[in-house]
Protein backbone atom coordinates (compact mmCIF):
# COMPACT_ATOMS: atom_id res chain seq x y z
CA UNK A 1 0.00 0.00 0.00
CA UNK A 2 1.11 3.10 -1.01
CA UNK A 3 -0.41 5.51 1.57
CA UNK A 4 0.75 4.02 4.75
CA UNK A 5 -0.56 7.00 6.67
CA UNK A 6 -3.96 6.38 5.28
CA UNK A 7 -4.33 2.31 6.30
CA UNK A 8 -6.37 0.86 8.60
CA UNK A 9 -5.43 -1.99 10.70
CA UNK A 10 -7.37 -2.14 13.82
CA UNK A 11 -10.19 -4.77 13.80
CA UNK A 12 -12.61 -2.46 15.18
CA UNK A 13 -12.07 0.60 13.03
CA UNK A 14 -11.97 -2.28 9.66
CA UNK A 15 -15.56 -3.23 11.35
CA UNK A 16 -16.89 0.19 11.84
CA UNK A 17 -16.33 0.96 8.03
CA UNK A 18 -17.78 -2.43 6.99
CA UNK A 19 -20.43 -1.44 8.98
CA UNK A 20 -21.04 2.46 7.54
CA UNK A 21 -20.75 0.75 4.20
CA UNK A 22 -23.66 -0.97 2.42
CA UNK A 23 -22.43 -1.50 -1.11
CA UNK A 24 -19.65 -3.58 -2.71
CA UNK A 25 -18.88 -4.21 -5.76
CA UNK A 26 -18.05 -7.78 -7.26
CA UNK A 27 -15.74 -8.21 -10.07
CA UNK A 28 -15.73 -11.88 -12.04
CA UNK A 29 -13.67 -12.64 -14.80
CA UNK A 30 -14.97 -15.26 -17.56
CA UNK A 31 -14.35 -15.66 -20.94
CA UNK A 32 -16.53 -12.64 -22.21
CA UNK A 33 -13.92 -10.35 -19.97
CA UNK A 34 -14.82 -8.48 -16.46
CA UNK A 35 -17.84 -7.60 -15.37
CA UNK A 36 -18.43 -5.13 -12.02
CA UNK A 37 -21.68 -5.39 -10.59
CA UNK A 38 -22.93 -3.49 -6.91
CA UNK A 39 -24.10 -5.84 -4.46
CA UNK A 40 -25.90 -4.91 -1.22
CA UNK A 41 -23.07 -7.34 1.60
CA UNK A 42 -23.31 -9.08 4.90
CA UNK A 43 -20.19 -10.27 6.14
CA UNK A 44 -18.85 -11.88 9.23
CA UNK A 45 -15.16 -10.67 10.51
CA UNK A 46 -13.50 -12.75 13.17
CA UNK A 47 -10.05 -13.80 13.95
CA UNK A 48 -8.90 -11.47 10.57
CA UNK A 49 -10.47 -13.17 8.36
CA UNK A 50 -13.37 -11.81 6.20
CA UNK A 51 -16.22 -13.40 4.50
CA UNK A 52 -18.65 -11.58 1.96
CA UNK A 53 -22.40 -12.48 1.99
CA UNK A 54 -24.61 -11.44 -0.98
CA UNK A 55 -28.19 -12.67 -2.49
CA UNK A 56 -28.56 -13.29 -6.04
CA UNK A 57 -31.53 -14.68 -8.78
CA UNK A 58 -30.54 -18.53 -9.50
CA UNK A 59 -30.01 -17.26 -12.63
CA UNK A 60 -27.80 -14.59 -14.56
CA UNK A 61 -24.26 -13.28 -15.54
CA UNK A 62 -22.92 -13.37 -12.70
CA UNK A 63 -23.81 -16.86 -10.87
CA UNK A 64 -22.48 -18.42 -14.79
CA UNK A 65 -19.05 -16.11 -14.11
CA UNK A 66 -19.16 -17.57 -11.02
CA UNK A 67 -19.38 -21.08 -11.78
CA UNK A 68 -17.06 -20.67 -14.90
CA UNK A 69 -14.41 -18.83 -12.15
CA UNK A 70 -14.46 -18.58 -8.42
CA UNK A 71 -11.66 -15.88 -8.09
CA UNK A 72 -13.09 -12.36 -7.27
CA UNK A 73 -12.09 -9.14 -6.58
CA UNK A 74 -14.11 -6.81 -4.56
CA UNK A 75 -14.04 -3.16 -3.70
CA UNK A 76 -15.88 -1.01 -1.33
CA UNK A 77 -16.11 2.60 -0.80
CA UNK A 78 -18.38 5.77 1.22
CA UNK A 79 -18.30 8.82 3.53
CA UNK A 80 -16.71 10.48 0.47
CA UNK A 81 -16.30 14.31 0.45
CA UNK A 82 -14.54 16.98 -1.36
CA UNK A 83 -12.20 19.26 0.97
CA UNK A 84 -11.38 21.69 -0.92
CA UNK A 85 -7.79 23.57 -1.23
CA UNK A 86 -6.07 26.90 -1.65
CA UNK A 87 -4.65 25.61 -5.17
CA UNK A 88 -5.94 23.14 -7.45
CA UNK A 89 -3.50 20.15 -6.48
CA UNK A 90 -4.00 20.94 -2.65
CA UNK A 91 -7.67 19.35 -3.22
CA UNK A 92 -8.48 15.99 -1.18
CA UNK A 93 -11.02 13.84 -0.54
CA UNK A 94 -12.41 12.19 2.53
CA UNK A 95 -13.16 8.51 2.32
CA UNK A 96 -13.05 5.29 3.58
CA UNK A 97 -12.36 2.35 1.48
CA UNK A 98 -11.63 -1.87 1.26
CA UNK A 99 -10.15 -3.90 -1.53
CA UNK A 100 -9.73 -7.37 -1.75
CA UNK A 101 -9.86 -10.69 -3.62
CA UNK A 102 -11.27 -14.18 -2.66
CA UNK A 103 -12.93 -16.93 -3.62
CA UNK A 104 -16.74 -16.86 -4.63
CA UNK A 105 -18.96 -20.20 -3.89
CA UNK A 106 -22.67 -20.29 -4.41
CA UNK A 107 -23.90 -21.77 -1.25
CA UNK A 108 -26.03 -24.82 -1.69
CA UNK A 109 -27.02 -25.98 2.03
CA UNK A 110 -29.97 -24.66 3.12
CA UNK A 111 -29.23 -23.90 6.71
CA UNK A 112 -26.05 -21.96 5.45
CA UNK A 113 -27.92 -20.12 3.31
CA UNK A 114 -30.21 -18.62 5.73
CA UNK A 115 -27.39 -17.69 7.93
CA UNK A 116 -25.68 -16.14 5.00
CA UNK A 117 -29.05 -13.99 4.30
CA UNK A 118 -29.28 -13.55 7.78
CA UNK A 119 -25.97 -12.22 8.12
CA UNK A 120 -26.98 -9.76 5.05
CA UNK A 121 -30.19 -8.66 6.73
CA UNK A 122 -28.51 -7.49 9.83
CA UNK A 123 -25.71 -5.61 7.96
CA UNK A 124 -28.49 -4.30 5.70
CA UNK A 125 -31.04 -3.43 7.99
CA UNK A 126 -29.44 -3.54 11.14
CA UNK A 127 -32.40 -5.74 13.06
CA UNK A 128 -31.51 -9.33 14.13
CA UNK A 129 -33.97 -12.30 13.02
CA UNK A 130 -33.41 -15.75 13.93
CA UNK A 131 -32.59 -18.24 11.06
CA UNK A 132 -36.50 -19.80 11.58
CA UNK A 133 -37.81 -16.18 10.01
CA UNK A 134 -36.19 -17.39 6.56
CA UNK A 135 -39.17 -19.30 4.74
CA UNK A 136 -37.69 -22.50 2.84
CA UNK A 137 -39.46 -21.66 -0.07
CA UNK A 138 -38.33 -18.08 -0.77
CA UNK A 139 -34.29 -19.17 0.15
CA UNK A 140 -35.10 -21.91 -2.16
CA UNK A 141 -36.11 -19.77 -4.97
CA UNK A 142 -33.05 -17.40 -4.24
CA UNK A 143 -28.59 -17.59 -4.79
CA UNK A 144 -26.55 -17.26 -1.79
CA UNK A 145 -23.18 -16.20 -2.81
CA UNK A 146 -20.31 -16.66 -0.04
CA UNK A 147 -16.90 -14.96 -0.75
CA UNK A 148 -13.79 -16.22 1.69
CA UNK A 149 -11.66 -13.38 1.48
CA UNK A 150 -8.05 -14.26 0.60
CA UNK A 151 -6.44 -10.69 0.72
CA UNK A 152 -7.70 -7.31 1.50
CA UNK A 153 -6.72 -4.03 2.63
CA UNK A 154 -8.32 -0.66 4.16
CA UNK A 155 -7.72 2.76 4.05
CA UNK A 156 -9.38 6.05 5.12
CA UNK A 157 -8.87 9.65 4.60
CA UNK A 158 -10.36 11.68 7.68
Amino acid sequence: MRRKDREVKDEKEIKRILDSLKICRLGLSGKEGVYIVPLNYGYEYQDGRLTLYFHSAKLGKKIEMLKENPAVGFEMDGEGQLVEGEIPCSYTYRYASIIGNGKGEIVEDEEEKKEGLRILMEAQTGKKFQLEEFESKYVKAISVIKVAVDSFSCKENK
